[in-house]
């Protein structure tokens, strides 16, 4: 079987403006992805189908290259197909997360395009504009609405808002110092993205659709996410993390809360001792189901517990096969439809909840996600992309069956161009563990001729390849490059054991199963040139990138995005609390000396290939002091390193904007050519 892959972790999917630097390896007759070409790339996102299942709204992001930016707005096609899409929204205004009214009368979005006029509050805000068309009306005048939902009735919006501490003296102090000092009691202080802790958290409150009234329904040192109203209008389930851990000190905890719609105290619905997330309430309003992880070694199982706790059911956590992470009732209570990663495949798939046994409602081969489901009309909409086209957006009927695509946005983007297909093949390890491989062939690829090998490394460890569509993996392709792309163990979607091969040992049998991939690739295409192998990966891919030119020298030039390259220096500096200690055996302070077994710094002076190291200055996952310790430390020892800084990049590197994207495939591909060609860099 052949079709097309691509890491979930990478943060590219669907965004990616692709261009070919000039030189490259490109054979006379490839295509030039320029950034005039790649300006026109549109990418969807976030499907909902209407209550009656006629019309699909959905966002339509079209990158700025003028202004350095990715505009989002709202766009809307008839589920029939009979009608183009078309844009929904006011032209030139950023609009994302389109919510249908229950009654299908109106739909709300959010918008910050009134967050200048005198007298309202900044950023995104709530509006409503009828299906019957006129101008969008305003809802909300909070402190920025991170997401919402509709009640049932339609007369009111419970928004998420991040907002000042419950300290109101602690927090006017930090906000009267201005940017003189920042302090902190707090171990959770930062968090790659948002950035440092501003005295905020994320509470809930209730809107009224016609008046604006707003009331705050919950308040405390923590955050209160994804809120969900239930069916009979009285409850709101949402996400806490406010039994997180004793003291200062939080660890990974969060928990499936309800509370009344008009206030008053919330009530706990899990019991997982990990993370509950996720939650959705039966039709009947009698039942919540989550996404439930006993531990941080376990796949998330589907949880359903009675939604009121002074009545406390059996709580029912069914494991399943694969790596879940959405779901949502469907057919009256008897179904839930999830959201899975699945042996390199993305599917949604049928949840029976009455015998736990499940089938596909996708095809495999190609990534579906984002699905959303019209009950009454029996009918569910998702996006998808193919080996031939990124996403797309499809609907079926509620079984999974007659299949239609309502969108071709990117057909006249994709027109001329030669866009190849990737082979998928297994082969074994060094222990006879099977592992899963992807190569895309060059484009304009002809017989007879050899191309060099990019290895790609996707993040993680628990990433997944799988059969989606990327323009960075493509614009290898153009540049005459075959990729290799693997699921080393550690990777999600092949089990719990796989999952968790790489504890103890980072860059152990992990590296092995990479290094055995391209050894099965060079045996399995006698085109590849085993002489022109590169590699380059990102965040874990980048610590694998930085671990393998420490082990072997076969490669002859190496790329590593938002790296870790010191596993001892980042415990202490990075936003995710120790967060290794579940694959090392315990924190830095109980097992050092394995943290700095798989510390690429430490073996600098042993590196032979060449080496850029990429990284973003507002990198908080992995902070910017990784690239840093390891580019002076390799220039220490005399190898040949460069660091490229991106001032406004946080740890997904290329998300940053349109033109970091461009310079960092452009970095690339020139470090790549100039080293697979022996021309130095020119003075």
């Amino acid at each position: 079987m052949r079709t097309f892959a691509i890491s979930r972790n990478a943060g590219l999917a669907g965004l990616l403006l692709g261009l070919v630097a000039d030189g490259g390896s490109a054979g006379p007759n490839a295509p030039e992805l320029t950034v005039k070409h790649a300006a026109g790339l549109r990418a969807l996102s976030d499907p909902r189908i209407a209550p009656d299942g006629r019309r699909v709204a959905f966002v339509v992001s079209q990158p700025d290259l003028s202004k350095n930016e990715r505009v989002p707005s709202i766009w809307m096609v008839a589920a029939d197909g009979r009608s183009a899409p078309h844009p929904y929204s006011a032209a030139g205004q950023r609009a994302t997360s389109p919510r249908w009214r229950p009654d299908g009368s109106m739909l709300a979005f959010l918008s910050a395009r009134a967050s200048g006029e005198p007298g309202m509050a900044g950023g995104n805000q709530v509006f409503a504009l009828s299906t019957d068309g006129g101008e969008a009306r305003r809802v909300t005048n909070l402190e920025g609405v991170r997401e919402f939902e509709w009640s049932p009735d339609g007369r009111r919006v419970v928004c998420g808002v991040r907002v000042a501490a419950v300290d109101e003296e602690s927090a006017a102090r930090r906000n009267e110092s201005g940017s003189i000092f920042r302090r902190y009691a707090r171990a959770s202080y930062k968090t790659d993205g948002p950035g440092y802790a501003d005295g905020r958290r994320s509470h809930l409150f209730v809107v009224d659709v016609d008046t604006g009234k707003a009331t705050q329904i919950t308040k405390g040192e923590w955050d209160d996410l994804r809120p969900r109203w239930s069916p009979d209008g009285t409850r709101i389930a949402f996400v806490s993390d406010r039994d997180s851990g004793p003291g200062d000190f939080e660890t990974w905890k969060s928990d499936v809360w309800v509370v009344s719609a008009e206030g008053g105290e919330p009530e706990r619905v899990t019991t997982n001792p990990f993370v509950d997330d996720g939650p959705e309430w039966s039709p009947d309003s009698g039942q919540i189901a989550w996404l439930g992880h006993p531990t941080q070694a376990e796949y998330a199982r589907i949880c359903v517990a009675s939604s009121d706790r002074r009545d406390v059911g059996i709580e029912v956590c069914r494991e399943v096969p694969f790596f879940t992470f959405s779901l949502q009732w469907a057919e009256n209570g008897a179904a839930l439809y999830l959201e899975t990663a699945d042996r390199g495949d993305l599917r949604v798939e049928r949840f029976d909840v009455k015998d736990g046994s499940v089938r596909p409602l996708t095809p495999r081969g190609r990534a579906a996600r984002e699905a959303d489901v019209a009950e009454a009309a029996g009918r569910m909409v998702y996006r998808a992309s193919s080996p031939s086209r990124p996403d797309d957006i499809y609907v079926v009927d509620r079984a999974g069956g007659d299949e239609r695509r309502l969108t071709d946005l990117n057909r006249d983007w994709l027109a001329g161009l030669d866009v190849p297909d990737a082979d998928r093949f297994l082969y074994k390890s060094v222990d006879d563990w099977d592992i899963e491989a992807f190569l895309l062939r060059p484009a304009h690829f002809e017989a007879g001729k050899t191309y060099p090998l990019v290895l790609s490394i996707h993040g993680g460890p628990g990433g997944m390849y799988a059969a989606e569509w990327s323009l960075e993996q493509q614009i290898y392709a153009a540049a005459g490059y075959a990729v290799l792309y693997a699921n080393p163990r550690g990777s999600s979607g092949y089990g719990r054991a796989f999952q968790r091969g790489v504890a103890f040992e980072w860059g152990g049998k992990a590296y092995l199963d990479l290094m055995k991939g391209v050894d099965a690739a060079l045996l399995r295409y006698p085109w590849l040139d085993r002489d022109r192998l590169v590699v380059t990966g990102a965040s874990y891919g980048g610590f694998m990138t930085d671990w393998i030119v420490t082990q072997t020298d076969r490669f002859k030039a190496a790329v590593a995005l938002a790296g870790l390259s010191n596993m001892v220096s980042v415990q202490g500096t990075r936003d995710m609390l120790y967060s290794h200690a579940f694959d090392f055996g315990g924190t830095l302070f109980q097992n050092p000396d394995l943290y700095w077994k798989y510390s690429a710094v430490r073996l600098a002076d042993k590196v032979k290939t060449p080496l850029l190291l990429i990284h973003g200055e507002r990198d908080l996952r992995v902070p910017l002091e990784q690239a840093e310790q390891y580019f002076r430390a390799l220039k220490l020892h005399g190898k040949t390193a460069e660091l490229m800084i991106l001032p406004r990049a946080a740890h997904a590197v290329m998300a940053a904007g349109p033109l970091e994207l461009v310079e960092v495939m452009k970095a690339r591909l020139e470090w790549f050519e100039r080293h697979l060609s022996g021309r130095d860099r020119p003075k």
